[in-house]
């Protein structure tokens, strides 16, 4: 396994995740 590639999942995985609170929280904020 390449560490970079590794390492590339992780961050997009996690700007995933963010992106996805943020629009929870924008959503449950304009209810």
């Amino acid at each position: 396994m390449v560490p970079s590639e590794c390492a590339q999942d992780i961050v997009t995985s996690t700007r995933a995740l963010v992106r996805t609170i943020i629009l929870f929280r924008v959503s449950y904020k304009s209810k």
